[in-house]
């Protein structure tokens, strides 16, 4: 509850969803996030570019995960930053070619 009311604070509202770290879920967590308002989201497909692997080969993992609606896995730390942005440039390149479009995660639930 504090943790949600800094956010609110700080950004001028509060989060409406919750992934959980490494995306290990058990009864509490809905418990708890239930109690909060919080909606648990995970995620469809894990680029898994923490590895060493190209970025060529990262957005493969991903695209072969590819639907309507796919919750992408990327981390915006512990990897390179020059390799980070390769990977979004050629998943979003990607995603364009193939007529997907991104939304915020709260637009997709709404269509939902």
């Amino acid at each position: 509850m504090q943790a949600q009311a800094e956010m609110q604070r700080v950004a001028g509202r509060a989060p409406e969803f919750f992934r959980s770290p490494v995306g290990l879920t058990n009864p509490r967590i809905f418990r708890v996030t239930g109690e909060l308002g919080l909606k648990v989201v995970g995620y469809t497909a894990r680029g898994l570019d923490r590895r060493t692997d190209t970025p060529e080969k990262i957005v493969g993992r991903l695209l072969r995960k590819l639907r309507p609606g796919a919750i992408f896995l990327l981390h915006d730390a512990g990897v390179p930053r020059e390799r980070l942005l390769a990977v979004v440039t050629l998943l979003l390149d990607k995603l364009e070619f193939e007529g997907y479009q991104c939304v915020r995660l709260d637009e997709l639930m709404a269509e939902k």
